[in-house]
């Protein structure tokens, strides 16, 4: 998928969709942030963690994509928080290792 979209043959947000859903339903951190999440403790939906959110523009930019925050507010109608998205990240993470078996 990813020549795909560098040969120009395939548009880059099926390339998000696809490594993102995939990412989500391992239960991995999603790579460019179009996944969301429903949150029951606060009744509310937020993009699902994503690896390394400070360059996640980076990311979408090199496949074709514009920047997360523009994106989000298109098509969910949801503001784009870095620092929350930091935070949400390292819970991931913590979260990820306390339930790996050693």
């Amino acid at each position: 998928m990813k020549q795909a979209v560098k040969d120009h043959k395939l548009e880059p947000r099926f390339l998000d969709r696809a490594e993102d859903r995939i990412a989500t339903e391992r239960g991995d951190l999603q790579i460019y942030g179009g996944q969301m999440k429903y949150y029951p403790e606060t009744k509310t939906f937020n993009v699902w963690p994503v690896y390394d959110p400070v360059n996640i523009d980076k990311r979408r930019a090199a496949i074709g994509l514009g920047p997360i925050a523009e994106f989000l507010k298109k098509r969910f109608n949801f503001e784009w928080n870095l620092e929350e998205q930091i935070k949400r990240t390292e819970e991931f993470k913590r979260e990820q290792e306390s339930t790996r078996p050693n």
